[in-house]
């Protein structure tokens, strides 16, 4: 009998063990067995503050499971920098209960290369990925509707991304050097693009801007190599410094109408630019806006521009045909000139002499003055149209419309005959 009730004893005794072993082990588990840190917000739920120094002293945490709940309330935040330099971090499982992501939580966790996101996120802060250098796809939870400053700036390897409707803004630098970026749709509900969005992605083929985005800013797309073409919705009324800065293979850009000003080094280095067409709201061309856009071959300018910097168009070699206002004439020094409509304006003295590629040039009816020499030693200039023959003197006499109707007298005219007088219409 007394064997009997040792034996019973013990049998109790290991039970009891074991079930509170499976319950300390299943505890353990749920808090991501110690690893990590807490603090109790104000609302009642949990942070996760950090990894805890035992382990983060080693620095060689390789996977994270963020907890729904620690000591059975909920987990509902990752706090600011809360994984900063994880060298070593390679996946992250976020619990169903975040609903908010600090700045800078994850920042250069350079070997992360999966994150899986709860839909009940609903604040990424700015830089939150910032540096996660392996980290290849993420699904944005539909619950966030701003892409914040520099979240996913350096990271290198991102290729595929969802930028789901909804989402009103992507803030500066977005997407900064995220290299391997080669297609991104953005939703027609963004209205806001920041600076340098899309610094460098190298690999950026296609992008949209939808009509509703206000302001393309300061080198959203610098340095976008790939980039082959782009549609400037009407709504941006202002393009930013260097905003397609050696986007070398941009071919086509259809310009907003109400963009009143290309600022400096805008399209610089866009060496596969062909056409150019700016309306007639564009008043002011910045410093280099268009330098070295050496494939350019066609431009059309609006009759509102009164103000050009230097280097507008330098290195522009290729250029052939321009409808420009006269303002702009001095500005173009490519050598492949041929045919030039003047539109408006006073074209100064020497303006385009010595143009010996210029074949073909179209005075328009708001021309009233050609200065002295503005088209001597045009020797292959043949063909003159003044749009309005009347009215044109030199000296107070007046040239007979008759003559100026014909276009090769005409051009005998300016590169020649009258080539040293200074021509006015009344």
């Amino acid at each position: 009998m007394k064997n009997k009730t040792i034996i019973f004893f013990i049998i109790v005794v290991t039970i009891c063990f074991l079930v509170g072993a499976s319950a300390c082990l299943q505890k353990d588990n749920n808090e991501n067995d110690g690893i990590l840190d807490y603090v109790l917000l104000d609302d009642g739920t949990y942070q996760v503050l950090k990894i805890n120094d035992k382990y983060n002293y080693h620095n060689t945490v390789e996977k994270i499971t963020i907890p729904e709940k620690f000591k059975g309330v909920k987990v509902t935040e990752i706090g600011s920098e809360a994984f900063k330099g994880q060298k070593y971090l390679k996946s992250v499982i976020i619990g169903k209960e975040i609903v908010s992501i600090g700045v800078g939580a994850f920042y250069e966790c350079k070997y992360l290369e999966t994150v899986e996101m709860s839909e009940s996120v609903q604040q990424i802060g700015g830089g939150a990925f910032r540096g996660c250098n392996n980290l290849t796809t993420l699904k944005i939870p539909q619950e966030i509707d701003t892409i914040a400053n520099y979240t996913f700036c350096d990271c290198y390897n991102l290729n595929d991304i969802n930028l789901h409707e909804g989402i009103t803004s992507i803030g500066d630098g977005a997407f900064y050097n995220c290299f391997n970026l080669t297609e991104l749709k953005i939703p027609i509900t963004v209205n806001l693009i920041g600076p340098t969005a899309f610094y460098g992605c190298k690999k950026l083929e296609k992008v949209n801007i939808p009509d509703g985005v206000p302001e393309i800013g300061d080198s959203t797309f610098f340095n976008c190599y790939k980039l082959t073409d782009i549609n400037i919705p009407d709504s941006v009324t202002s393009i930013g410094e260097s905003a397609f800065f050696m986007c070398k293979n941009l071919a086509q850009v259809n310009i907003s109408i109400n963009i009143t000003t290309i600022e400096r080094d805008t399209f610089y280095g866009c060496e596969n630019l062909e056409t150019l067409t700016l309306s007639n709201n564009v008043r002011k061309l910045g410093y280099r806006a268009f330098f070295k856009c050496s494939s350019l071959k066609s431009i059309y300018i609006g009759e509102n521009v009164n103000s050009i910097s230097n280097n507008v168009f330098a290195y522009c070699d290729n250029i052939i045909d321009a409808v420009i206002p006269a303002i702009v004439l001095p500005y173009i020094s490519s050598d492949n000139l041929q045919n030039i409509t003047i539109t408006c304006g006073e074209i100064d003295s020497f303006a385009c002499s010595s143009r010996t590629s210029l074949e073909s040039l179209t005075i328009g009816t708001k021309v009233n003055k050609i200065g002295v020499g503005a088209f001597r030693g045009c020797q292959n200039l043949t063909s003159v149209l003044f749009e309005n023959p009347n009215g044109w003197k030199i000296n107070q006499s007046e040239i007979l419309a008759s003559d100026l109707e014909d276009r090769l007298i005409a051009a005998s005219y300016l590169t020649d005959v009258y080539k040293n007088q200074d021509w006015y219409r009344v």
